[in-house]
């Protein structure tokens, strides 16, 4: 009889905030997303130690730009 195995990767509990957001929600990341979000995510610590991380003012330097407007 076959009998699968599933390996899942650990999962970290952790709050992000937008920009719109009222309050931060609670997710979980894998490793991977976190060491992201570690070098790549401005990062508030609360009074009891929480994490909050938000997209940065200015990513990596790079602007975001709107598409130009086109006139005819």
């Amino acid at each position: 009889m076959f009998s699968p195995q599933y390996s899942f990767e650990q999962q970290i509990r952790v709050l992000l905030e937008f920009k719109a957001m009222d309050e931060p929600v609670e997710i979980s990341v894998p490793w991977k997303v976190l060491f992201y979000l570690d070098t790549h995510a401005e990062r508030r610590i609360l009074d009891d130690g929480a994490v909050i991380y938000r997209r940065p003012i200015q990513d990596c330097g790079m602007l975001y730009r709107t598409p130009a407007l086109v006139a005819a």
